[in-house]
């Protein structure tokens, strides 16, 4: 199994800041919409898995005591994730005009539109929420 902590780069007893900061910073630089290097989506997909297991307290229940360490279902907060992506690309200058981007589900095939800071010429391929919440709501 991986370390969360190693894929962030960051140590064990980093804060809660410190831990933000290198997932923006990587979520920047391997997002599948601005970098388009065939490793950069599988890259992300890991660094965000990484965060999230950090942030659920699976590795230091400590470092978030708001999150109940004995929690074994993930729930995904998607607007929350929206929301950190959209910073992150405004921050970068992106994402100040709305356009239509379309979705494709790599799961179930499901198809739909969104309003999104970055424009899009192809279907742009991602896990839609109901398989994400099937994905990851299973008990281990």
């Amino acid at each position: 199994m991986k370390n969360p902590y190693e894929i962030l780069g960051v140590s064990r007893n980093a804060t809660k800041e410190e831990i933000e900061d290198a997932f923006r910073r990587l979520a920047r630089k391997y997002h599948p919409d601005l970098n388009k290097s065939p490793e950069a989506r599988e890259k992300f997909e890991e660094i965000v898995w990484a965060y999230n297991q950090i942030k659920e307290g699976r590795s230091n229940p400590n470092l978030f005591p708001e999150i109940d360490p004995n929690l074994f279902r993930i729930e995904p907060n998607v607007e929350k994730a929206k929301k950190i992506i959209s910073d992150v690309l405004k921050s970068l200058g992106i994402g100040e005009e709305l356009h239509k981007v379309r979705f494709r589900c790599v799961v179930c095939g499901k198809e739909w539109e969104e309003s999104y800071p970055i424009k899009a010429e192809d279907v742009v391929e991602v896990i839609c929420d109901d398989c994400l919440l099937n994905l990851t709501t299973k008990t281990f």
